[in-house]
């Protein structure tokens, strides 16, 4: 039909599908009004957006969540109007907490029979909605998948959440976090590209992951402060949320298919407490990429004392840029004995495999005081990542100390060439750093941001050199 004539505008109605729209021309430009519609997304055609650790097998029909109020459902959600159905064996009505776009948490209303409204009245646009359980629900909340998990109202309405997720913190199952310690959850079968730090109760308490996607973009759902992201092997970025709450975000990535690493900090400071996973959503990868560890064993120049992060560390720069899932394995002030002690703990867990590469960067805490019984702790710490599995262990001295980097630890650096060269394996190399220096450390010791930038432009050409890879 011809448009009909109002005021300035031309106005017809024709219909798209099944809707009737609205056809409206102002100023030549054809603009389509669709009228506003209601749809119920089945759970099974939303239920890729469940992001976190699940027990399907307790009761049927229901997917509870785990850990602790860190289950949740993750996507976006384009419409004026949008609730969720989340159910709990309490009865509780206050058991979804909602984000929208990275906004503050809230307590969604409970409208009635576990259904919780996202948002209400609002204008038209996509939003990306993280939903997840209340913390002090403990196991009982769940989704029931006899029922629509979203109701959405729009012009049109829509929704999109990936396929599956990729966890950090597993390589044959998800876990389920507790503390410092992961427990299997054995009803399911995911294996994942890489994994981060299983048990460790002390240290940095990063965890990794790699990735290869041709989606251009994926979703991250994560308890860190902090997220280091990388394409192809370039320089990290780092993207600080601003609080260690659950959070989901969605990182643009490139058209075609890319090489991803996505790294997140712990979730206490201090260098120790609870290990953090990153999930990452993406509708498909390639899981036949090279799954390569690299993990930096020390204390606090590891752990990055002086950094914002340990994520601002060099371990994570050369991580990325050599191809890498990197782990800062590193607690504040602890000896060679403290960190031969600790390595097992660190190891636990673990599939380790001649792929992957250990940094060793210890010492510092044993300046003045280096006698043969450290030595031979030096040597225990080095034939434990060897027995480990571990294709490559990397030795590095004692970088230059002071302001200025006039201190050079000539003894204790002459007793780290002299551990590897007892050890006599062809898999330990001894990095010489000496001849190294401009890198800020205001107290003579400790690296800040700009000092591990700087210092990573010298050791990140040098691990490429004795690992043979090309920058």
């Amino acid at each position: 039909m011809p448009p009909i004539k109002i005021g300035s505008r031309d106005v017809s109605k024709r219909y798209v599908g099944t809707r009737e729209v609205l056809r409206v021309i102002i100023g030549g430009a054809d603009v389509l009004h669709v009228d506003p519609s209601t749809t119920a997304v089945p759970y099974a055609s939303a239920s890729g957006g469940l992001a976190g650790h699940f027990d399907t097998a307790r009761t049927a029909g229901r997917t509870y969540g785990l850990a602790g109020g860190q289950s949740a459902w993750v996507g976006y959600i384009t419409g004026t109007d949008a609730t969720i159905t989340l159910k709990n064996e309490w009865g509780n009505t206050t058991a979804a907490y909602v984000t929208i776009d990275g906004g503050a948490e809230f307590s969604a209303t409970h409208v009635g029979g576990g259904v919780y409204t996202l948002f209400s009245g609002q204008q038209q646009k996509k939003r990306l909605v993280c939903v997840r359980l209340k913390p002090t629900l403990g196991t009982v909340g769940y989704f029931d998948s006899t029922v629509a998990l979203l109701s959405i109202t729009g012009a049109p309405p829509s929704f999109k959440s990936p396929t599956q997720w990729i966890s950090s913190c597993s390589q044959t199952t998800p876990g389920v976090a507790a503390g410092g310690m992961l427990a299997s959850l054995a009803s399911s079968g995911y294996v994942p590209d890489k994994t981060g730090s299983i048990v460790n109760s002390q240290s940095s308490m990063c965890s990794s992951l790699r990735f290869r996607t041709s989606d251009g973009g994926f979703f991250v759902y994560t308890l860190s402060r902090y997220i280091a992201w990388s394409v192809d092997r370039n320089a990290p970025a780092i993207i600080d949320t601003g609080n260690s709450l659950p959070k989901a975000l969605y990182l643009q990535g490139a058209a075609g298919s890319h090489d991803y690493s996505v790294s997140v900090t712990y979730s206490s400071g201090g260098g120790s407490g609870s290990i953090n996973e990153v999930f990452v959503g993406v509708d498909s990868y390639d899981n036949t990429m090279e799954a390569r560890r690299f993990d930096q064993y020390g204390a606090s120049s590891t752990y990055g004392a002086a950094a914002t992060s340990p994520l601002h560390t060099d371990v994570y720069i050369a991580a990325a840029k050599l191809g890498f899932a990197g782990d800062s394995l590193g607690v504040s002030g602890q000896t060679i004995a403290q960190v031969k002690a600790r390595i097992p703990a660190n190891l636990a867990g673990k599939t380790v495999t001649a792929n992957d590469v250990a940094v060793l960067q210890l010492g510092r805490n044993d300046v003045g005081g280096w006698n043969s019984t450290t030595s031979q702790n030096y040597k225990d710490c080095i034939n434990l990542l060897l027995a480990a599995g571990y294709g490559k262990v990397i030795c590095r001295n004692l970088r230059r100390g002071g302001t200025d980097w006039s201190t050079v630890y000539t003894t204790e650096n002459a007793a780290i060439l002299q551990c590897v060269t007892d050890v006599a394996d062809s898999r330990v190399v001894y990095l010489d750093t000496t001849a190294w220096s401009g890198f800020e450390q205001p107290d003579g010791v400790h690296m800040t941001d700009a000092g591990y930038l700087t210092f990573a432009g010298f050791v990140v050409p040098a691990y490429a050199d004795i690992l043979g890879i090309a920058l």
